[in-house]
């Protein structure tokens, strides 16, 4: 057998041109392929995984489950991409991209761990003193009104504008 395929999923016809499935791919259950779609040798596609029409898979790809590929897109020899990620874009070969919109893996754990930092479990933010006020981002303006202090007490604001200090806080208003 060529290529191997479980019950429950649907392959599209080509609409300009074939549909083709590579020597060796794996395609798991409930997988939806479009039109078009060209995907090359040993692949495998996890389960619940959408491909949009005319989209190219080169040699090796792995997909995990519940991947989202837009139409048109190219994803390059031995690339991997994270469950439930929505490809939107083409992916070079050899990385690996995660996330909705998918970027590359360290591009996309390096934001997680700043989203981190900023949000303890209970959605406060983790720098926030116990006794201060709830805060609100001022980043459209970048301003606060005069006399408010930023979350760690500092008065640079005392003028109603940013102070450029990078360790300040003061686009972070206090909310009363």
């Amino acid at each position: 057998m060529m290529w191997r395929s479980a019950p429950s999923t649907t392959i599209d016809r080509g609409a300009n041109r074939d549909t083709v499935i590579g020597e060796g791919t794996k395609i798991d259950n409930l997988v939806q392929i479009g039109h078009n779609v060209s995907i090359g040798r040993h692949c495998i596609i996890v389960s619940q995984c959408g491909i949009s029409g005319s989209v190219v898979i080169e040699d090796h790809v792995i997909l995990a489950g519940q991947v989202g590929l837009a139409d048109n897109v190219t994803i390059g020899e031995g690339a991997i991409v994270g469950a439930q990620s929505g490809v939107m874009s083409d992916i070079p070969a050899g990385e690996k991209w995660l996330g909705y919109p998918a970027m590359r893996g360290r591009e996309f754990l390096r934001n997680m761990m700043t989203l981190r930092q900023w949000v303890n479990e209970d959605g406060a933010t983790s720098r926030r003193r116990p006794d201060a006020a709830p805060i609100m981002m001022q980043a459209e303006t970048g301003r606060m009104r005069k006399g408010e202090a930023d979350e760690r007490g500092c008065d640079h604001a005392r003028s109603g504008r940013h102070c450029g200090d990078p360790q300040s806080a003061c686009r972070i208003a206090i909310r009363s």
